[in-house]
């Protein structure tokens, strides 16, 4: 039975039928090949495993012989990726399916960007703002409007982490990587803006940092919600309490409870930063990732739809939150 989409809020309204032309005649047929390629990957998985251990037992009997273990034990890897790969491909075209319906779905308000480059400036500019990690960044899904006014993309940053101890050729014995996700909006100002505004998360500690070591001249806000919660940084008090009027202050509150809302609680609440220069306002949100719900579409046929109400949501979310702020701040108009 082919899987429907029913939808559940006005962002969604017609992407059914969109569904139906991309999605739905290609589903039993992606659902047939995943479970099957499925259950033949686990089959050789184990057979892989048995073989490691065999070869292991076996040769461990003949001295040297030890040493061509490590061959049986890659070889079992190889052939369980290999069998894996049919899967990857149905999931990666399934994927580009869903995509494809939900871009024409935005299609009267943003288009995919396909030059990463422009995206990757972006980030690199806010790095020098000491707005974003200076590490080099992998962008992922990019969207621009349809009138040039404003940009949305996700950002990766990889980092490494090598221990302290070190093997008998002085190399670090204890490799690990974390991956740090942003969700970037930089918008168009109508005006350009006269002098920097920067807001950060009220971190304390982190605040006290930034004013030993950064030249920021520190500005009070009237709104109690988000003075708890933000720093606003700017040369010029009348500048940045014109841009930053109550109505907007309210907005950057607001936006920091909606998207923290059931995120662990170890995680604390989620960061946000701003920054206006010149002709942009740029937002980055900490640890927001994969904007368009793709990577989810590589779960079980059946959470497909899951999928796409997730990627819609938050498509549908981030060109809220440019709507918001352009009805809000005159120079964004």
């Amino acid at each position: 039975m082919t899987i429907s989409f029913k939808e559940q809020a006005d962002h969604e309204r017609g992407f059914s039928a969109l569904w139906d032309r991309h999605v739905a005649p290609d589903f039993n047929v992606y659902r047939e090949t995943f479970y099957k390629i499925r259950r033949k990957g686990r089959a050789t998985m184990l057979v892989g495993v048995v073989a490691t251990i065999a070869a292991f037992l076996f040769f461990g009997r003949f001295g040297p012989a030890i040493f061509l273990f490590p061959i049986v034990a890659v070889a079992a890897f190889f052939f369980t990726l290999r069998s894996y790969a049919p899967l990857f491909r149905a999931q990666k075209e399934m994927s580009e399916k869903f995509l494809t319906a939900l871009n024409e779905h935005f299609s009267d308000r943003v288009v995919p960007l396909k030059r990463r480059s422009a995206m990757q400036d972006i980030f690199d500019e806010l790095a020098d703002e000491g707005m974003a990690p200076r590490d080099p960044a992998i962008i992922g899904a990019s969207y621009g409007a349809i009138d040039s006014e404003f940009v949305f993309f996700n950002a990766t940053v990889k980092r490494e982490t090598t221990s302290m101890t070190r093997d008998e050729n002085d190399q670090p014995n204890n490799r690990t990587f974390t991956y740090q996700h942003f969700l970037v909006v930089q918008m168009r100002l109508d005006t350009n803006c006269s002098t920097p505004i920067r807001v950060t998360p009220d971190s304390k500690l982190g605040n006290m940092f930034t004013k030993l070591t950064k030249d920021w001249s520190r500005v009070e806000m009237d709104n109690a919600a988000f003075e708890k919660n933000f720093e606003v940084y700017c040369d010029d008090v009348g500048v940045a309490k014109a841009v930053f009027t109550e109505a907007v202050q309210g907005a950057f509150a607001s936006m920091r409870e909606y998207y923290s809302r059931n995120r662990p609680r170890l995680k604390g609440k989620l960061r946000i930063h701003c920054l206006i220069k010149a002709e942009h306002m740029t937002l980055i949100f900490d640890d927001l990732d994969d904007v368009s719900g793709a990577k989810l579409t590589g779960r079980t046929p059946e959470k497909l739809v899951d999928a796409a109400h997730a990627g819609l949501a938050r498509m549908a979310e981030t060109i809220k939150i440019v709507d918001t702020y352009r009805d809000l701040i005159p120079i964004l108009r």
